[in-house]
């Protein structure tokens, strides 16, 4: 968080309360290939992004098979749908393997490399964040059923991703599915964790997580915290990012503010940005229908 402090800071715009602007850009020193299209004054469309790319397959999933899909069809639904450029990382390697295995060797899945094997053979990165960002479109899907939309982020996340990639995926699909009808943060996360191995190191440290922001004075604090227990888990390691939703969906009081909260905290900031907004989404949508039900029901 430190270098996305000073440079906002030196700008004048901290705490982040709006969208990166250039001058801010100036002030941290580099920028990212997308800054012409997604920072503050050029903005005239939304920009295409991964992790929008994977909630819309995931919505094309639930509409062509509705909760019956496979693990099979998430591969069908990545060749047909996804170019290759598109992904990043793990999931570039595992589609980019797929595509070719399909298309020049006809034996798919083959017998060499069975699919269920797949990951083990092609992704270095198998407890990464890769699978977590995939499942906002589950959680929204299953409101109230957190189980469900676990069971349904399991079967997306097993095409790429093993112990810990798949684990993160089960929660958070859990926790959005949870904050439709729970309106208290750590009660969301704390449904959320009965659906991952309860001897997992992902369970240690979202049980360790929810103490630290607890205790916290507000989430400048919480995140010095976690970044002081979690810092070596850097951008897309998930144990730290996790941390800070958290810390983020505790202290935020709106949508906009959450989004930029979990930004401010560093790391993956666009995918965790996003699942920050999705659960910060669900869970006011939450408040705002109890509210109303408060109103008008004797």
């Amino acid at each position: 968080m430190s270098e996305i402090r000073d440079a906002a800071q030196a700008a004048g715009e901290w705490p982040l309360n709006d969208y990166i602007s250039e001058t801010l850009l100036d002030k941290l020193g580099h920028r990212h290939p997308s800054w012409d299209e997604t920072t503050r004054d050029r903005i005239q469309y939304v920009a295409p992004d991964d992790d929008m790319n994977y909630s819309i397959l995931g919505m094309m999933l639930l509409e062509a098979h509705g909760s019956d899909f496979t693990t099979q069809d998430v591969m069908n639904a990545w060749l047909h749908n996804l170019p290759p450029l598109w992904t990043w990382g793990p999931e570039r390697t595992i589609l980019i393997k797929a595509a070719f295995h399909s298309i020049y060797i006809e034996s798919f899945p083959s017998q060499e490399i069975p699919f269920e094997t797949w990951v083990n053979h092609w992704n270095p990165e198998s407890e990464a964040c890769g699978a977590a960002i995939r499942v906002d479109a589950y959680g929204f899907a299953c409101p109230g059923n957190p189980a469900l939309a676990a069971e349904l982020a399991w079967r997306d996340a097993h095409w790429t991703h093993r112990r810990t990639g798949i684990y993160g995926a089960m929660f958070i699909a859990a926790a959005i599915a949870s904050a439709f009808v729970i309106k208290d943060p750590f009660a969301i996360f704390e449904t959320a964790l009965q659906f991952i191995p309860q001897r997992s190191r992902l369970h240690e440290v979202v049980v360790k997580s929810l103490k630290m922001v607890r205790e916290a004075h507000d989430w400048q604090d919480g995140y010095e915290h976690i970044h002081a227990e979690y810092g070596q888990y850097t951008a897309c390691k998930i144990y730290q990012e996790v941390a800070t939703l958290i810390n983020t969906l505790h202290f935020a009081n709106n949508v906009g503010e959450g989004i930029c909260m979990q930004v401010a905290q560093g790391n993956d900031t666009d995918c965790f940005g996003k699942i920050a907004g999705s659960l910060i989404g669900a869970l006011y949508r939450s408040r705002i229908v109890r509210r109303t039900l408060d109103i008008t029901l004797p």
